[in-house]
């Protein structure tokens, strides 16, 4: 074989590292779906009283972390307050 000769790519050599892109897409793909699926959002009612309530909180709470510890007590009291209600019908 000379310097500059054409060789013909063995087409294995190119589905090994594609095949292997897009096993590795698609995991990611599914890994992303199932995250969004588990996402649970505030609801309008929650926020607005979060918004409400933060200025009385921000006064007696003075560090960000201090305030977002608060959010996630009230979120859980809430969830607790909800299974509650869920259990007793």
């Amino acid at each position: 074989m000379q310097l500059g000769d054409e060789r013909p790519i063995a087409w294995y050599a190119l589905v090994a590292p594609v095949g292997l892109l897009m096993c590795w897409a698609g995991v990611f793909a599914l890994f992303r779906l199932r995250s969004n699926l588990y996402r649970i959002k505030d609801s309008q009612a929650f926020r607005d009283a979060l918004r409400i309530w933060m200025p009385l909180v921000q006064q007696h709470r003075k560090t960000p972390w201090a305030i977002k510890r608060f959010g996630n007590r009230i979120r859980y009291l809430a969830m607790l307050q909800q299974a509650e209600r869920l259990a007793a019908c």
